[in-house]
């Protein structure tokens, strides 16, 4: 039996954590810290720990799906990748488009674009985060002229005040939360808007501002 220590990031979501997979024969079988990793230290939330169980669940598929006469048939790996050949043989510049994940790595999205840039002709390239986080991006774009972060996340750590919008990073953004949390400690002064009363709400925010619900963005 070998064991090996496999540095990679974290999928669960977009914060970018580095975990060491623990891999036996092929197979994971734990995580470790990392330690030296910018973004979390070491440290991980309960969800990005257990992040790498989906690999083995049971239900996920194990054989590609093929549609024929309407319904879903189990193929073979030969004929699933035929099929999908065939459908990008067809596809044009004009018809082809693409979908990028919030939950893959810089060098998975860098690869996806170029092989729709360069091997499909197209640039009709979207990405999930324009469209989850499109309140956001409605903000954003006036306040800074820029729908993406304007800091690094340690960055976070030295600000006096933050003002959280519709998020509620205890849940869906613990690391993130962590940061703000030893600016608090520090003094910083958390003031949150959201409808709903959220963890984040209750254990983070300093002043929480429960906006009447559809309001968000106005």
């Amino acid at each position: 039996m070998t064991i090996e220590c496999v540095p990679t990031i974290c999928p669960y979501c977009s914060c970018g954590c580095g975990i060491n997979l623990i891999v036996s024969d092929g197979r994971i079988i734990g995580q470790e810290p990392w330690k030296e990793h910018p973004i979390n230290e070491g440290a991980n939330c309960p969800k990005g720990k257990n992040a790498h169980h989906f690999l083995y669940s049971e239900d996920r598929l194990k054989t590609p799906l093929v549609r024929k006469n309407g319904k879903l048939e189990e193929a073979s790996w030969d004929e699933a990748l035929d099929l999908i050949a065939s459908k990008f043989k067809e596809a044009t510049p004009e018809t082809f488009g693409s979908l990028g994940s919030g939950k893959t790595s810089n060098e998975e999205s860098y690869l996806l674009q170029k092989f729709v840039r360069v091997v499909m002709g197209t640039n009709t390239i979207e990405y999930v985060g324009r469209l989850c986080h499109s309140s956001a991006v409605a903000a954003l774009m006036p306040a800074v002229g820029s729908g993406v972060m304007q800091t690094s996340q340690p960055e976070i750590e030295l600000a006096d005040c933050i003002f959280l919008a519709g998020v509620n990073i205890v849940e869906t953004f613990p690391m993130i939360a962590r940061r703000v949390l030893r600016a608090r400690a520090r003094g910083a002064k958390v003031i949150y808007t959201d409808p709903r009363q959220t963890t984040t709400a209750r254990h983070l925010a300093d002043v929480h501002l429960p906006l009447k619900a559809g309001t968000d963005a106005a």
